[in-house]
């Protein structure tokens, strides 16, 4: 859904700024037509919650930011070394088998020689070229 991480959490900002945006209005609301305070007291009221609601907000994006970058990093790195260590089995495996194939088939090629038979069977393919 994201393609970066630096989307999601613009978005994840947006939401949050909406949100107090929201916020401050239900606050108006309250503070001055319920209480009937003062204009002056209730925006003064709203600056401070709304500048502490986005601090806190925004704190909590750039943590939550930081763990998911952290996390991506560590798991990247992981399945990386993972990837590589299965790759580097695989091929050692693959020499392995080529090496018996091969072995196995000399070995049938001198038994035939010894006892004077014609060997016509072909040589193993690579494991290159195999399909």
């Amino acid at each position: 859904m994201y393609q970066k991480i630096e989307d999601f959490s613009l978005h994840i900002l947006a939401a949050i700024l909406i949100g107090n945006l929201l916020t401050a209005v239900a606050v108006w609301y309250e503070i001055y037509y319920v209480v009937n305070d003062s204009t002056s007291a209730t925006v003064k009221a709203i600056l401070i919650d709304a500048v502490a609601a986005a601090a806190l907000g925004i704190y909590i994006v750039g943590t939550v930011d930081a763990y998911m970058v952290l996390s991506k990093l560590i798991l990247e790195k992981y399945l990386n070394n993972r990837f590589n260590a299965g790759e580097a089995k695989g091929r050692q495996e693959g020499r392995q088998e080529a090496n018996e194939e091969w072995q196995a088939w000399y070995d049938r090629m001198v038994e035939a020689g010894k006892r004077g038979e014609d060997f016509a069977e072909p040589p193993p393919v690579p494991p290159n070229r195999k399909q």
